[in-house]
């Protein structure tokens, strides 16, 4: 016999020695328990952080949009105003009246509205 098939032997006798005793059979599942029950608490652990990640960040980018919506709204008004005090007419109506052909508004986002989804947020 060759060394390597000796060593191949006593491998394999060391490992059906190992499986035939209970004690050690107990341990290796014991073991190999205790890796799966860690393995898979890491992973939903993971999953579960991930998920609370992405929900703040949908919260941060509500606040924005909120706060776009919010700017744009003062905006309007504010060129409005100007509009008014240049020709006598805010146009404002007429305006929303001319984007409403290419967009709709939903009326969600009013100046109150917007406020009362940003408190509702926080």
């Amino acid at each position: 016999m060759n060394s390597s098939s000796n060593f191949t032997y006593r491998e394999s006798l060391a490992m059906s020695v190992l499986y035939m005793n209970p004690e050690i059979q107990s341990a290796i599942i014991s073991a190999f328990g205790s890796i799966l029950s860690t393995a898979i608490g890491a992973a939903t652990a993971s999953l579960i952080g991930k998920r609370f990640l992405k929900q703040e960040k949908l919260k941060q980018d509500l606040e924005a949009a909120i706060s776009d919506i919010e700017f744009l709204l003062l905006v309007e008004k504010e060129h409005c105003t100007e509009s008014k005090e240049r020709s006598g007419r805010s146009n404002f109506q007429t305006v929303r009246n001319r984007i409403r052909v290419y967009h709709s508004w939903s009326g969600k986002f009013t100046p109150g509205r917007a406020k009362g989804l940003r408190d509702s947020a926080n």
